[in-house]
């Protein structure tokens, strides 16, 4: 983490990254060998040989995309995050908005999703930074985001080189100076 001149910048974990990207790997690994050898993944379980092999595409499609953008994050050396007194900047995953403005945001809370943690920050008007996306598969992902968890902007530390209660911490105290900065002027 780096503080200047009221800018802090978050990037990304390379040990997590690289234990998230030897997982992938192991999924796609496992994907391949149910689409080329299915009657070897039959177990009580699974017993239909084409049930396995559509696990197997899935697994290799889904996993392989995770793997490309994990890659993507080891080699890029730009900050994951950034709060700074205009706002934020989200390029944490896949499915990122970029820069959101301190004025646009409604709320900062603690979510939780299978024990899993997340920073959510909500906005005054989603659709606005929906519509700002110009990848349609981009758009899909963060409408079914929204639409089931009631916010856009969902931040897990675990990729980050900071832990949740720090991002949150940090988050709120921003916030916060931004509120009381407005209500002097």
């Amino acid at each position: 983490m780096q503080i200047d001149n009221d800018i802090i910048e978050i990037k990304s974990s390379r040990i997590q990254l690289s234990v998230f990207f030897i997982v992938t790997a192991l999924f796609v690994a496992v994907g391949v060998w149910f689409v080329l050898e299915p009657k070897r993944g039959v177990s009580p379980l699974f017993q239909n040989i084409i049930l396995i092999r559509i696990i197997g595409v899935v697994c290799v499609v889904f996993f392989g995309l995770c793997g490309l953008f994990i890659l993507r994050k080891l080699g890029d050396k730009k900050a994951a995050f950034i709060i700074s007194n205009e706002g934020v900047t989200d390029r944490t995953n896949a499915t990122s908005i970029g820069f959101i403005l301190w004025a646009d945001v409604v709320a900062i809370r603690e979510t939780a999703v299978i024990n899993q943690k997340f920073v959510t920050i909500d906005v005054k008007d989603p659709e606005y930074y929906i519509n700002l996306q110009t990848s349609l598969v981009k758009r899909k992902l963060m409408q079914i985001n929204y639409q089931q968890y009631g916010s856009l902007i969902s931040i897990s530390a675990n990729a980050l080189q900071c832990h949740h209660q720090q991002l949150k911490t940090l988050l709120e105290d921003a916030f916060k100076k931004y509120q009381a900065s407005q209500k002097q002027a």
